[in-house]
């Protein structure tokens, strides 16, 4: 069929007509379409938009034509029941959403990425990365460390920091959240950058090292990065994941033309106060990407060797099990983000789980 131009079948024609005649007569409706397909299913969606729908909703799949009807459909459903309950609660305006089935992508893109200024979700768009920064950067690059055998991560921090008071604290414990530190900084936001990085090495002890997700621990990993390489963290990224693996849009900030993240924050800024501070030497937080190139950096960790074990427990507490910068449930490897908007933001991040 190459070459054919594709129309919307009659009986979906028939059922937006009724839809849109619904609307007017009854107001305060919206009429939805979403269409799985490759790039010229578009055509048939601004079609769509011409007859009267309101929004128009794209699942690329360009293997859709070896799907059978039944696959189709319960994709479409799923897609359209997250789209209506997540949009309904006002977690987000917009979603840049993949998945990875039979060794190839399908994307999505639904609402609007800049709802202030009309701006459409769309392929190529650049995002505040905020905690996932923690395993598309410093996590990655210590997993390679401890795969090739070139660090113990049972070594404790003062080999790397001896400026800092933790003696008793080991990498391992870092890159599971298993410490005692207690990551409150008095007048963190008065503070230089300088003035930072030294709080950071003097940190008050909670009772007893437990599961504390902080980013904290990967601030004081990025520090340790840069003693190990002598380099600057953001160099040391580029050289050992992004470059190698063709991760060209991925970068710390700030990024021009950025998704807005948060109201109040220029777009392309980071939003993370000790991220923004630091620059290029944050390891929680602080970096931009796109979907294109968090797709690569799964696709490695799916297929590489170095990720293979990743799947053990490595976190030293007896109640909370960790993998080396990720979270752990069973044999699956996964990350959350829990930046959910408010009336204060623009636009934000929903839970996701993205599952290894």
């Amino acid at each position: 069929l190459e070459g054919v131009e594709k129309v919307v079948n009659a009986f979906d024609t028939y059922a937006l007509e009724m839809a849109v005649r619904l609307k007017e007569a009854k107001g305060d409706t919206t009429v939805s379409t979403l269409s799985l397909g490759g790039e010229d299913t578009k055509n048939s969606l601004k079609n769509c938009l011409a007859v009267g729908a309101d929004e128009a909703f794209y699942i690329k799949d360009e293997n859709y034509q070896e799907e059978d009807a039944v696959i189709i459909a319960q994709a479409l459903s799923k897609g359209i029941k997250k789209i209506e309950e997540q949009i309904e609660a006002g977690i987000y305006p917009g979603a840049s959403f993949a998945y990875f089935k039979d060794h190839q992508w399908t994307e999505i893109y639904v609402g609007h990425s800049d709802p202030e200024h009309g701006l459409d979700t769309e392929a190529g768009l650049v995002y505040d990365l905020a905690s996932v920064s923690k395993v598309v950067g410093v996590g990655t690059v210590f997993t390679f460390l401890w795969e090739k055998g070139q660090l113990d991560i049972d070594r404790p921090v003062t080999d790397f920091l001896a400026e800092s008071d933790y003696p008793d604290i080991t990498i391992r414990q870092l890159l599971t959240h298993a410490t005692d530190l207690d990551p409150f900084i008095p007048n963190r936001d008065l503070l230089t950058a300088p003035e930072l990085k030294e709080a950071m090495f003097h940190l008050k002890r909670r009772s007893q090292p437990a599961f504390l997700y902080s980013d904290v621990h990967f601030l004081l990993l990025g520090f340790i990065l840069e003693r190990i390489f002598n380099k600057d963290l953001d160099e040391i990224l580029q050289e050992q994941v992004w470059k190698p693996w063709g991760m060209a849009d991925t970068q710390f900030g700030p990024v021009e033309l950025a998704v807005p993240t948060v109201r109040g924050v220029e777009e392309g800024m980071v939003h993370d106060p000790k991220a923004r501070l630091l620059g290029r030497h944050a390891g929680s937080a602080g970096l931009f990407s796109t979907v294109k190139d968090l797709q690569i950096f799964l696709e490695h960790y799916l297929a590489d060797d170095f990720a293979r074990d990743l799947s053990q427990n490595f976190s030293p507490l007896d109640d909370k099990e960790r993998s080396l910068a990720w979270n752990l449930e069973g044999d699956w490897l996964d990350w959350y983000l829990y930046h959910v908007e408010s009336p204060e933001a623009r636009s934000g991040y929903f839970p996701i789980e993205s599952y290894l």
